[in-house]
């Protein structure tokens, strides 16, 4: 959880929301593409309202704005904790509100996010 306290610790300090903004996609990339692998509908909800906040943000009419942020980062971290405890079983009972979102939804929504935040390139790896 280290990566969600530094990002907090740049929003704390007033860095720039942009490079903020882009670090959060790209940890929200991570995790999405570890909880493609898993049925763990939990992470995937949690994953599913970072993106949503975040995009919240992004989009705000009132710029700049730290609105959603943390709540984003709250998300994130809850989705990191669900994937990384293997004991977890995840809830994973079919609910039809988790299979609206699909991986490939979440994964445009966060290159859009990447896209208005004007985030520096992916190297290969961060890509695949």
């Amino acid at each position: 959880m280290e990566c969600i306290h530094s990002i907090l610790d740049q929003l704390e300090q007033g860095s720039n929301l942009d490079d903020i903004r882009c670090a959060n996609a790209d940890l929200l990339l991570v995790y999405l593409k570890r909880s493609k692998a898993t049925h763990n509908v939990l992470a995937r909800d949690h994953l599913t309202n970072a993106v949503g906040t975040l995009t919240l943000n992004v989009n705000s009419f009132q710029q700049p704005t730290k609105a959603g942020l943390p709540l984003c980062l709250a998300d994130l971290e809850k989705a990191i904790a669900e994937l990384d405890d293997e004991s977890a079983n995840g809830y994973q009972l079919h609910r039809k509100r988790a299979d609206a979102v699909t991986y490939d939804m979440l994964m445009r929504a966060v290159q859009a996010i990447r896209d208005k935040a004007i985030c520096q390139p992916l190297d290969d790896e961060q890509a695949a």
